[in-house]
């Protein structure tokens, strides 16, 4: 068959030909585009309602289902309860926040610390590594006199006095805590302080002068003799 357009003619036929595939493959993008951004504001949605249901039952990481009005001692002892009585403040500050228990993480780690240094609950093993303390071993801790930890902390002081006189305060302490010494899971600089304080409060208070005082001796009444007559008595007549 032999082709009568002209070259014109024909070119223009592949024109509209290209034309009508170019409208077509636009259409189609339009309907792409349209359906992306159906499909992306949908699934934002969907993340909204799992974040509010996650919140809501507390399901945070690693599957450890946390209550948010729970005490933060009651979340650390699940946490720690979970990975076989170990805590890494690390991962504790992410589930204590994707649980929706503070606002940032410099809150949580705030309360995570403070909690960790005055309760007796966990024992530090490393830095950010707390063990959880059973209630054996608990119980064993406060079994001495609580001012037991006072007394061995004012001997420890004075000895390092005695040894190193030009030793101050950042000295005592540093080399205390190197040494690893046991504060009762307060905070080494405080407790030092406090105790040196009341050193030198003893020190400086007056001693009193104790002198011996004899025993007050009974005082001495002299007897009266009665008069005996023919050997015997005068008896009073009724």
């Amino acid at each position: 068959m032999v082709n009568t357009q002209s070259r014109p003619e024909q070119l223009a036929s592949w024109l509209d030909h290209a034309r009508e595939r170019r409208n077509k493959a636009e259409e189609s993008l339009r309907q792409a585009q349209s359906e992306v951004a159906h499909w992306t504001e949908y699934a934002e949605h969907l993340e909204k309602l799992l974040a509010l249901e996650n919140k809501r039952h507390g399901t945070a990481r690693g599957g450890i289902s946390i209550d948010p009005r729970a005490p933060v001692i009651a979340a650390l002892i699940q946490i720690a309860q979970s990975h076989d009585g170990i805590l890494v403040t690390k991962k504790a500050i992410k589930v204590l926040r994707s649980a929706g228990m503070f606002p940032n993480d410099k809150a949580v780690r705030d309360n995570i610390y403070s909690t960790l240094r005055h309760s007796g609950d966990f024992r530090k093993e490393t830095k950010g590594k707390w063990v959880l303390v059973s209630k054996v071993e608990r119980h064993v801790q406060q079994a001495p006199h609580p001012r037991q930890s006072e007394t061995n902390l004012s001997e420890a002081i004075e000895k390092l006095q005695a040894q190193n006189p030009t030793w101050g305060f950042l000295e005592i302490r540093n080399h205390l805590v190197q040494s690893g010494f046991d504060f009762g899971g307060k905070k080494p600089g405080n407790v030092v302080n406090m105790a040196m304080v009341r050193q030198r409060r003893k020190a400086s208070k007056p001693q009193a002068v104790i002198t011996s005082v004899p025993p007050p001796q009974p005082a001495l009444v002299p007897q009266q003799s009665q008069p005996d007559i023919g050997g015997q008595r005068d008896v009073p007549r009724l």
